[in-house]
């Protein structure tokens, strides 16, 4: 199964020491490349070799973040590049996020908290 995620899913991860785990997990996790270049690549570069896949976020679903983005106020663009990203693959979102939970559930993208990740179910 692929997962998106947005930033604060790998910090948290990485604060526990948890990050090899994580990866170990049979799910396949996708960050949009923009939010690795901009948030985590500075400081967790090792996170595409332990099995970090970057994509990118087709037109359409640039638009779509952006359309988000006037509507609120939070979360912030790259996470709703995520969420973007996670409703064109057609598959969970992973955030801790309160405010992009708020959003994914009105647009009903599909979500799983950190905390379940490795668990069957969407």
């Amino acid at each position: 199964m692929l997962l998106i995620s947005d930033s604060n899913v790998f910090i948290d991860f990485d604060c526990c020491g948890l990050l090899t785990e994580l990866f170990a997990l049979p799910e396949n996790i996708a960050v949009p490349n923009i939010l690795f270049y901009e948030e985590l690549e500075e400081q967790h570069s090792e996170l595409t070799d332990l099995g970090l896949m970057l994509l990118e976020v087709s037109d359409v679903g640039v638009d779509y973040a952006q359309a988000l983005k006037r509507e609120f106020n939070q979360p912030s663009v790259n996470d709703l590049l995520a969420l973007s990203l996670a409703r064109e693959q057609d598959c969970p979102l992973v955030t801790g996020d309160g405010s992009l939970r708020v959003v994914a559930k009105r647009e009903k993208v599909a979500m799983k908290d950190r905390m379940s990740i490795g668990k069957s179910g969407r």
